[in-house]
């Protein structure tokens, strides 16, 4: 079981270090197939499929009034079909933190195919979304 270790009223940065280095350090990551960033406002994890968007898991980090950390937010994309979509969104509190990390651990062990330069070549990121790049409608359609 891996911990996120908190230290009392965490500011963002103290969680967002302690959060990506704990799932840096649990989380199967492939190059270029199984990725852990930091994002504005928390960590994400990307899995990139052959041919398909990739699946993206982020985590936001929430802040009270005197800006330490409250909680986090996990939220994924699904159902997403031409110009639609619903977002999945889980909120957990600080003290179970450690469950978090044990999710993204199990959701980076899927299976998965691509590559994420291949992946960029044919969309572009907005968010949790990604967009069909232009070029490749019009290669696919030459």
């Amino acid at each position: 079981m891996n911990t996120l270790n908190l230290p009392a009223f965490a500011s963002f940065n103290q969680a967002q270090r302690a959060l990506f280095t704990v799932a840096l350090s649990g989380c199967s990551t492939i190059p270029q197939r199984i990725e852990v960033s930091c994002t504005t406002n928390g960590i994400a994890l990307r899995l990139y499929n052959k041919n398909k968007r990739p699946t993206v898991y982020s985590v936001a980090i929430t802040l009270d009034k005197y800006g330490n950390t409250n909680s986090f937010i996990m939220d994924t994309i699904v159902n997403e079909m031409r110009g639609t979509h619903d977002s999945l969104k889980v909120t957990w509190s600080v003290r179970n933190a450690d469950h978090i990390i044990n999710t993204l651990i199990r959701l980076s062990e899927q299976p998965c195919n691509g590559n994420k330069d291949d992946t960029l070549s044919q969309y572009t990121p907005k968010g949790l979304l990604y967009w069909k790049n232009l070029e490749t409608k019009e290669k696919l359609c030459a």
